[in-house]
């Protein structure tokens, strides 16, 4: 019988005097636990063993008592079971997590504890109680792999969303390269109305958006019913007088009149149309291995020609040389169509009203088809600023950020050129509904100053505003009023350089109110002044002018205004001094 009792920092077991009953009691006590307890000797075996550690490892106590524990148990440590012998034989306890195996084979881990004592006869004896935790051991390891499953996958979406990016930002610098050239042809084709000049221009922007060098545009005489080469780049003098008048059933180009549909021959030499045809020679003798033909299709179904492009390889047209080649023939042909309405109503007066007629619908056409191409663009464009806004609360690399925000900047520019087109559409069917209500011009002027304050910081370009102290009514659409002053400082800013000064200012003259925006930037050319307020233009009209945008803020400005009852100025001492834009407004009087 023993008992135990402190001697320094160990436990000593000595011969006592307790009874058998408290031995009994304390055995009791212990089999009460649900923890495994036994105790084994340092260097031998197990010399006790609880009904926790039975239900625990399925072993009895007669099965344990006596045998060695690490046989028993075939536990597995950390490290070598010597060097773990040995630690715990300097340093008198250990506790930490091991695998044990119980009777009937099952691996599971348990949380030990082990303590050395000493008893009378200097026998090291060790303590150890172990608690199952196997099931938190699994659950914690699902976690772990739960969890690095989801970076793992976190991880991939990033790389994904990184992909989609990089392909937006290709497709988007498409869609804006695309809509630019139509912008450029239409503002062109407005301006210019002559068919020679409109002709080059046609030529010029399909061979270029193919990439070729070589192209044709073909025009159908009723008379000869055949079609005519009016201009041709890149071609030598025998393929023009081969193609210079042919007829209908002949070559690609007749073919895709007939069927009012385009015709694409990748490889001459293997397509039936020129099988055993003349036309073949004339084609190598140009070093021409593939073709198409586009009909020119106006917005009324009328056809007038056919535009070709040729190739010196095997052509694969992508998606958007497709689009593209399709809307410059549509362009074209309306132009054409109505360039010729025109001349036609100049030459016969008994036929005024019927041409008049067409040359509305050629324009309402026009102005339809520019409508639905910035709606048709809006859509995919409201995808991109989806995946945008998505990809922008992510953490990204500085490098990839860089590019973001490349693109970011890119949509937005994109989304303010198709807003203008719409905006010039509704005001040129006056479609527009002004919302009005009575309020302060003084308030809303340093509204669109602050939201405007930013991107002039950007700049490096001053944005001040001056105003008088009482508050200045009038009854129009704020919304309105607030994009037309935003218009103007937009317009300043563009115009100005770093270092440079824009001021805002709001003024009344008997009923009238001003709104004042003066910059000190590249300023006007007194020739350009008169055409300032026309749509599509542009005092600086070269392809690789600095500013961009369509030319169609201004025109907007005046439309607006002039909505309201009022009317827009514009005012320069010439290049390099600066201007100043005076819109007028119809106001209430002061309050008082």
């Amino acid at each position: 019988m023993f008992n135990l009792y402190r001697c320094g920092n160990r436990r000593v077991i000595s011969d006592t005097e307790d009874t058998d009953e408290i031995l009994a009691l304390q055995e009791k006590m212990l089999d009460l636990s649900n923890d495994a307890i036994f105790a084994w000797k340092l260097n031998g075996g197990i010399i006790y063993w609880n009904d926790g550690a039975s239900k625990l490892y399925g072993y009895t106590k007669r099965e344990a008592v006596g045998t060695s524990s690490h046989s028993l148990l075939q536990a597995e440590y950390p490290s070598d079971p010597h060097e773990f012998i040995t630690v715990l034989n300097e340093k008198g306890e250990w506790s930490g997590n091991l695998e044990h195996v119980t009777k009937a084979g099952k691996k599971i881990v348990v949380e030990a504890r082990r303590q050395v004592i000493v008893n009378s006869r200097q026998q090291k004896i060790v303590l150890e109680t172990n608690r199952d935790i196997t099931e938190q051991t699994r659950i914690a390891v699902q976690s772990q792999q739960d969890r690095n499953r989801i970076l793992a996958n976190a991880l991939r979406l990033k790389d994904d969303l990184l992909l989609l990016l990089m392909a937006a930002k290709n497709d988007l610098a498409a869609e804006v390269e695309t809509l630019n050239t139509l912008y450029k042809l239409n503002s062109n084709f407005i301006v210019k109305r002559d068919l020679p000049t409109v002709y080059s221009e046609i030529l010029h922007a399909a061979i270029t958006e193919t990439h070729t060098s070589k192209g044709s545009i073909q025009l159908f005489d009723e008379d000869s019913r055949k079609l005519i080469i009016i201009l041709s780049h890149g071609l030598s003098g025998k393929f023009q007088e081969y193609y210079s008048c042919i007829g209908l059933d002949a070559g690609s180009c007749g073919k895709a009149y007939q069927r009012k549909r385009r015709i694409i021959v990748k490889d001459v030499r293997l397509s039936p149309i020129f099988k055993d045809k003349p036309a073949l020679s004339v084609l190598l003798s140009d070093d021409i291995l593939s073709e198409q033909s586009t009909p020119l299709i106006s917005s009324s179904g009328k056809i007038v020609g056919v535009l070709n492009t040729y190739y010196s390889e095997t052509k694969s047209f992508s998606d958007r040389e497709i689009r593209l080649l399709d809307m410059i023939a549509r362009l074209a042909a309306d132009v054409i169509e109505r360039t010729n309405t025109e001349y036609a109503l100049l030459q016969s007066e008994q036929n005024a009203l019927k041409l008049v007629e067409e040359l509305k619908k050629s324009d309402k056409n026009k102005n339809v088809f520019l409508n639905t191409l910035s709606h048709e663009l809006r859509n995919p464009l409201a995808t991109i600023v989806t995946g945008l806004s998505l990809m922008d609360m992510l953490e990204i690399n500085p490098k990839n950020r860089e590019t973001l925000d490349i693109v970011i900047r890119q949509t937005r520019q994109l989304r303010r050129l198709i807003d203008d087109l719409l905006d010039l559409t509704r005001l040129t069917n006056n479609k527009i509904k002004l919302k009005k209500e009575q309020f302060d011009l003084n308030k809303l002027a340093q509204a669109v100053v602050r939201d405007n304050t930013l991107i002039f910081q950007e700049r490096d370009v001053d944005l001040d505003i001056e105003m008088g102290d009482r508050p200045v009514f009038i009854t129009a659409d704020p919304v309105r009023i607030s994009q037309i002053i935003g218009n103007l400082l937009n317009n300043s800013l563009k115009f100005s350089k770093a270092g440079g000064k824009t001021t805002l200012s709001v003024k009344t003259h008997d009923s009238s109110a001003f709104v004042i925006v003066k910059d000190n930037g590249k300023g006007i050319d007194a020739k350009f002044l008169p055409e300032l307020f026309e749509p599509f233009k542009q005092a600086d009209s070269s392809l690789d002018r600095q500013n961009g945008g369509l030319g169609l803020g201004l025109s907007i400005v005046k439309g607006i205004a002039e909505l309201h009852g009022g009317s827009v100025s514009a005012y320069s001492d010439g290049i390099g001094k600066g201007a100043q834009f005076t819109i007028f407004l119809p106001a209430m009087c002061p309050a008082e």
